[in-house]
């Protein structure tokens, strides 16, 4: 027998070593244009969508109420569609890719609607900009990467500022050579790029490039109906897409431009809201074009 143990111990052993070695799970799921992370709030694991352009992070009521979540006041959400009702709850744990604070307020609301129209899943949770504001991150949307940095080393890409407008952060890009206008960077964008219609006005691209269609978005608040038109180029971190499809943002509160995953899944990101920065690298296998 004990013959039989010894040499049966290094087997068990190299097996042993082997497990230890598997990577982890990557921590991003990208699902078409939509990126989800595995996030843990008030000790029940669950994902959430990740969005940038969230001011804050966001709740399903459904979920809020598995939580047992008390409210301390209400609101009215506005967003891409429009505006809904909006209650709030405070001090909510919440843990996701070296994030983790316990007395995070969270906005709750009935995430079915953009769940069933935008998502095509159940959303119980979509994690806003509190993970961005706490630290920097590396983003490889088609590498399916997503973690925290320290900040030790000098991050590859672009070094580009970020500005910010109405709680979402924003980056210089230019419209068919342009002069450089803010855009948001919004992370839970996953349609076309979206073009304010004041600034289309302004810079006279409604009477340079034809409407060639219309196409129903909008966040929370609701669905809208949007003009379609082809610009000729859009120009990210020095790197030139060509007759890119927009959608005109009607709503009163448009930003002048907001860029999403369709755009930004051609980059290695690397992002800092405390330090203002966002650095973006061209994916070396990323094709010219959105």
């Amino acid at each position: 027998m004990t013959a039989a143990v010894t040499r049966l111990w290094p087997l068990l052993l190299a097996a042993v070593l082997a497990a230890c070695a598997t990577p982890p799970t990557d921590p991003l799921r990208v699902t078409g244009e939509r990126l989800f992370i595995p996030v843990t709030v008030n000790g029940i694991e669950t994902e959430a969508l990740l969005d940038s352009g969230a001011e804050m992070t966001l709740i399903d009521a459904g979920f809020a109420r598995r939580l047992g979540l008390a409210y301390a006041g209400e609101d009215v959400a506005r967003g891409t569609g429009g505006s809904q009702p909006v209650r709030f709850a405070e001090n909510v744990s919440l843990q996701a890719a070296g994030f983790a604070e316990d007395s995070v307020t969270v906005a709750v609301l009935d995430l079915t609607d953009v769940s069933a129209r935008l998502v095509g899943e159940p959303v119980r949770v979509v994690m806003g900009r509190e993970i961005f504001d706490s630290g920097r991150y590396f983003l490889d949307i088609d590498g399916q990467r997503f973690e925290r940095l320290s900040r030790d080393t000098e991050p590859p890409g672009l070094a580009l500022p970020l500005g910010e407008e109405r709680g979402i952060r924003q980056l210089p890009v230019r419209i068919d050579g342009l002069p450089p206008v803010p855009a948001d960077f919004d992370l839970g964008n996953g349609n076309e790029v979206l073009v304010g219609r004041d600034y289309a006005e302004a810079a006279g691209l409604l009477d340079v490039h034809p409407v060639v269609g219309t196409k129903p978005g909008g966040g929370i608040g609701g669905e809208i109906e949007r003009d379609l038109l082809v610009i000729d180029s859009l120009t990210v971190a020095g790197r030139v897409f060509e007759e890119v499809m927009v959608a005109i943002d009607p709503t009163p509160t448009a930003s002048s431009v907001n860029i999403g995953v369709p755009i930004l899944r051609h980059f290695l990101i690397t992002v800092d809201f405390p330090e203002d920065t966002v650095w973006l690298q061209p994916r070396p296998t990323s094709e010219p074009g959105p």
